[in-house]
């Protein structure tokens, strides 16, 4: 199944659906995991073209992203629509162990906890990658990892066809609870606790090709 399209605006992590397969999956962290921050990093500095990798191996563009001197405000432009500032979550750039982590929290404070995704960068590309929600989920169910998790499902009628199973969405609602070096050391010592798919890739573009 194709990941449903979604704008730019998920990129500034992120909008709590990030990873949108057959269903919402989320995963928050309950404090801010210890480790060195930053409020921008100069390796992101420039104009990107964003690219959203799909279940079965084609890849979406999904727009220009240019991210200023600071890293705020980003801006968004898609399709010749007028630009898009990206500002519903305040970003941070962390460095916890050998991670580069973003972490994210809703500006407008209604859902507690923080966002996190582990980013890769070189000088044409960056590469982020989610939390992997169902492998949080296992482990909180187990034990093995602090926190709790919520799963709901959904029935779609009108998306169900005769003779066939009715079309139906799973949500899973994760919180890794701990304090800061708690969350540092679990997102440390389980390197598989980050999915192995980037959720979003971003290219470079040229300063001649770059959106007025």
């Amino acid at each position: 199944m194709n990941l449903p399209p979604r704008p730019l605006k998920m990129l500034y992590l992120l909008l709590p659906c990030m990873l949108l397969l057959a269903a919402c999956q989320t995963t928050r962290l309950e404090s801010r995991p210890t480790g060195t921050y930053t409020d921008c990093d100069p390796a992101l500095v420039g104009s990107w073209q964003a690219t959203q990798l799909q279940t079965d191996g084609n890849i979406d563009a999904l727009g220009t992203l240019d991210i200023p001197t600071g890293c705020q405000p980003i801006t968004a432009h898609k399709g010749g629509k007028p630009p898009e500032t990206l500002d519903e979550f305040t970003l941070s750039f962390a460095r916890v162990g050998q991670l580069h982590l973003l972490v994210g929290n809703e500006r407008s404070g209604k859902t507690p906890g923080m966002l996190v995704f582990r980013y890769e960068t070189s000088p044409q590309h960056i590469t982020i990658y989610p939390i992997d929600h169902a492998l949080v989920a296992r482990g909180i169910v187990a034990g093995t990892l602090p926190g709790h998790t919520e799963a709901s499902s959904r029935i779609h009628p009108g998306q169900t066809h005769p003779g066939q199973a009715q079309a139906r969405t799973t949500s899973i609602d994760n919180l890794i609870a701990g304090d800061g070096d708690v969350i540092a050391t679990l997102l440390q010592g389980k390197p598989t606790i980050f999915s192995a798919q980037p959720v979003l890739m971003l290219q470079r573009v040229p300063a001649k090709s770059q959106a007025p």
